[in-house]
């Protein structure tokens, strides 16, 4: 097991109107914070991307593609010693600044830090950790730039997201939960709902041998995962979606080194729909906390469009999750049609941007004024005619 290395920085407790002391320390390496975050052992709550499965592959990303170092914020209360919050964090520059995020490649649909059991309850104690972390990051950062976090993680508040100047972020999540049987689910979604799923699996069957399947060995994995991305690479380039871009070698090795990684363990898992031997539809998804979050879908495309194949993909997981004792389905960020038609319920997320130095200032400004005018759009418009005519 990687042995943790010794805090690198004390700082000195914020015990103000009795509020709560909490230290820090840096965790310098990727190795390190991983071992740090197993060694939790499900003391830690946090979101399935900031679990050590999901941050050990972000590791191994950054460490192929040279895309920065992930190093993490680990957070104590000073008089029990317990965890209030790790924050896996890279550090990246924008311009001269250097900008703090959490730790990602552009691939997790939610952020936000690990919290212990000593995590604050209680303004003044959030307002103390957030200071402490600060001083954790003086001299590495000028900027944080916390996107897509919940307002809470597991079973505990998210002592990030009440800040002052915390606001909407662009996305919002979406999840549902099926109580008793997926059947009894789809009856729960209206009548003309479960008519139309039901036809479309009659046009399946019709269309040849149908087969639901978890790919399980490597070749298996490989050949759903090919799949997959050409899918969703032929449907975003029919709709001219220049900014697709999963199917970079960036992302495309992330997601196949995931899958690969962690086939032995469940954590990550493909799924395919087939029609005599066709794959007619794929789906990706992660297993954490009780609750399987979907990653990536893809359908076969025009020719399949009419049995509607990314909505019966996802009813059949949901049917070998429900029978594994998962019942949570996070459908991802992203309020889409086929979401809603699901019945799925909004997980709200949230942004701070907030400055570390003299030089993240400006940026502040900047981003307050930009979400203040979208905000205000009768003023937004006003000044860009403005600035037009100058």
């Amino acid at each position: 097991m990687t042995r943790l290395p010794e805090p690198q920085q004390s700082l000195a407790p914020d015990d103000a109107r009795g509020v709560t002391g909490y230290g820090a320390s840096v965790i310098e390496s990727a190795d390190a914070l991983i071992a740090r975050v197993r060694a939790l052992d499900g003391a830690g709550q946090a979101t399935a991307f900031q679990s050590a499965p999901w941050l050990d592959a972000i590791g191994r990303s950054l460490a192929r593609d040279g895309g920065g170092h992930m190093f993490a914020i680990d957070v104590i209360d000073r008089t029990s010693g317990e965890l209030a919050a790790l924050l896996p964090l890279v550090v990246s520059r924008d311009g001269r600044m250097r900008v703090a995020r959490f730790a990602d490649i552009g691939v997790c649909d939610y952020r936000g830090p690990i919290l212990g059991s000593a995590a604050p309850h209680t303004r003044d104690g959030q307002k103390s950790l957030w200071r402490t972390t600060l001083r954790a990051l003086d001299g590495r950062a000028d900027l944080v730039r916390f996107e897509a976090m919940q307002r809470t993680i597991g079973e505990r508040a998210n002592p990030l997201a009440t800040l002052p100047g915390i606001r909407p972020a662009r996305l919002t999540g979406m999840w549902v939960h099926v109580d008793t049987t997926v059947e009894e689910f789809l009856r729960g979604r209206g009548k003309k709902y479960r008519k139309e799923a039901e036809r479309c699996f009659r046009l399946l069957e019709k269309e040849g041998e149908p087969a639901f399947q978890r790919s399980e060995t490597p070749d298996a994995i490989g050949r759903a995962y090919a799949a997959l991305e050409a899918q969703q690479s032929q449907r975003h380039g029919e709709a001219g979606n220049e900014l697709y871009v999963l199917d970079k070698p960036t992302y495309s090795e992330f997601y196949r080194d995931l899958l690969l990684a962690e086939r032995d363990s469940g954590f990550a898992q493909i799924f395919t729909l087939e029609s005599d031997g066709r794959i007619v539809a794929a789906l990706m998804g992660v297993v954490y906390g009780g609750t399987f979050t979907a990653l990536r879908i893809s359908n076969g495309g025009p020719v399949w469009r009419h049995l509607s194949p990314g909505r019966l993909v996802v009813i059949e997981t949901m049917r070998h999750m429900v029978a594994r004792g998962i019942r949570t389905f996070d459908l991802g960020a992203g309020d889409y049609p086929f979401k809603r038609g699901f019945g799925a319920a909004e997980i709200p997320l949230y942004d701070l941007v907030a400055p570390v130095s003299v030089r993240g200032w400006p940026a502040v400004a900047a981003d307050r004024t930009k979400s203040w005018l979208k905000q205000h759009p009768a003023l937004a418009g006003a000044a860009k005619r403005l600035a037009g005519r100058a």
